[in-house]
């Protein structure tokens, strides 16, 4: 038992001598510091409070993470669409659960329930998330939003999360136009091509505000082919 204070020093003096920094600690305990980049994330509400914040669930589901050019595959995540936060699962060193908000600073997008989802610069300078559809220059963009408001009952009172609210965009050139509906879908495009545009939504019974992920890819696709 003599020889723990004269171990003690050894390791003491090894680890003064020999400092680790960082990315050698998230190394030697299997974190990588390029993604576990984040705020502890803890957004405490009551429990009486009606809905969740998260898109889709609250469960969080596998995904993968784009990080400057590098990306994280099966990465436990959840977006928090009120708060406008990618939310990380995983591990800490002692093996317990821990949540963080993802650093916005090199993160470039992620893919959830099948979703692409990238962090794009708007108008105002403000990096914001946005789901994307479309593979070509020409696309559609949805950005996710909830409002939690005070919901009066008789003798008591609690919060309450809205459904999800998306805001439409079409995204060309660098730029966003937003729309909100067939008509001003249809004002984003020259004559020749927005009744080319009208006729297939028509046929297509497509109307913007309710249509799925895959009819916006088909409609968006197909106005890619005719502008070239």
């Amino acid at each position: 038992m003599k020889s723990l204070p004269l171990l003690s020093f050894i390791i003491l003096f090894i680890s003064l001598a020999f400092p680790v920094n960082a990315q050698d600690i998230g190394s030697i305990y299997g974190l990588e510091p390029l993604l576990h980049n984040g705020r502890k994330y803890s957004f405490i509400l009551s429990h009486e409070t009606i809905g969740h914040p998260f898109l889709h669930t609250q469960n969080y589901e596998s995904g993968y993470v784009l990080i400057r050019n590098e990306k994280f595959e099966d990465q436990l995540l959840n977006y928090d669409i009120y708060n406008q936060e990618l939310i990380l699962k995983y591990k800490d060193i002692h093996g317990a659960n821990d949540l963080i908000k993802l650093s916005k600073a090199w993160l470039r997008g992620f893919n959830l329930h099948d979703n692409e989802f990238v962090l794009m610069e708007t108008g105002n300078g403000q990096k914001e998330f946005f789901q994307v559809i479309g593979y070509d220059s020409l696309k559609v963009l949805y950005q996710w939003q909830k409002k939690m408001s005070l919901t009066k009952e008789v003798g008591r009172s609690n919060y309450h999360f809205s459904e999800p609210v998306k805001t439409m965009y079409l995204f060309r050139d660098e730029a966003f136009y937003k729309f909100r509906n067939n008509k001003s879908f249809l004002a984003y495009f020259e004559p020749g091509q927005r009744d080319s545009v009208k006729k297939y939504l028509t046929q297509n019974k497509i109307r913007v505000k309710r249509a799925s992920d895959q009819k916006m890819l088909n409609l968006i696709t197909f106005c890619s082919r005719i502008k070239h």
